[in-house]
């Protein structure tokens, strides 16, 4: 579960979650809604759903009214550099995380669409990171990027370009 400030709040929670009045009034006071999410590395599919999850649970149990943002979203290579574990962070090959943000931003496409779904209030979605950093140590930290050490742009940076290029034209 997550914990903020020992308040567990759930991963994301389910039915059984109870709303938690110390962070409704931290978000009343808040300007806006900022969310981290990496969820899925424990999942067998490579799938953004986990994320998408997450996000319609935070928007409709927490957000309100107010602006929501992914600030900090992404997907990382790792698997290409041999890594094997498994953990929070979503992780596959360059292939897959081309087609883990093409299905993220067809799903966020078309929830705008629908004014019922948590997702037509999201206003922004930040990926993490640009390009990879090979000084960390973490192989998992190291390939988040959309673009390799070598400055080689990976598939999944074209698959992020088409995507906004949509967005754009819509």
């Amino acid at each position: 579960p997550y914990d903020t400030a020992g308040h567990s709040i759930g991963s994301p929670a389910g039915p059984e979650h109870e709303r938690q009045q110390w962070l409704l009034d931290c978000i009343a006071a808040a300007d806006f809604v900022g969310f981290d999410t990496y969820a899925g590395g424990g999942a067998g599919d490579v799938t953004p759903e986990p994320q998408l999850k997450a996000m319609r649970f935070w928007i409709a149990n927490y957000a309100g009214d107010k602006p929501f943002y992914i600030t900090e979203s992404g997907f990382t290579t790792s698997v290409e550099a041999g890594d094997t574990r498994k953990g929070y962070h979503i992780r596959g090959t360059e292939r897959q995380q081309a087609e883990f943000f093409t299905a993220m931003f067809g799903a966020l496409i078309e929830a705008r669409k629908d004014p019922a779904d948590p997702l037509s209030k999201l206003r922004g979605y930040l990926i993490w990171k640009y390009a990879d950093r090979g000084y960390q140590e973490d192989p998992v930290e190291v390939h988040f990027g959309l673009v390799r050490e070598d400055g080689t742009r990976k598939p999944a940076h074209a698959a992020v370009a088409e995507a906004l290029a949509r967005i754009d034209s819509e």
